[in-house]
């Protein structure tokens, strides 16, 4: 979910495939995976002057 953008709705889609290859190993905590709730990314793009 795209919290906030700027400029809006211009990236959001591009944001999100890339945060679909995303891969994380599982917290763990007393030998068992636990769910972390509420991780956020800030994902930036950067335009090239050509």
């Amino acid at each position: 979910v795209v919290i906030e953008a700027q400029p809006p709705n211009v990236f959001n889609e591009a944001a999100k495939r890339a945060v679909l290859k995303f891969k994380y190993k599982p917290r763990v905590e007393n030998g068992k995976p636990v769910s972390v709730p509420h991780v956020q990314h800030l994902i930036s793009f950067k335009m090239e002057k050509k």
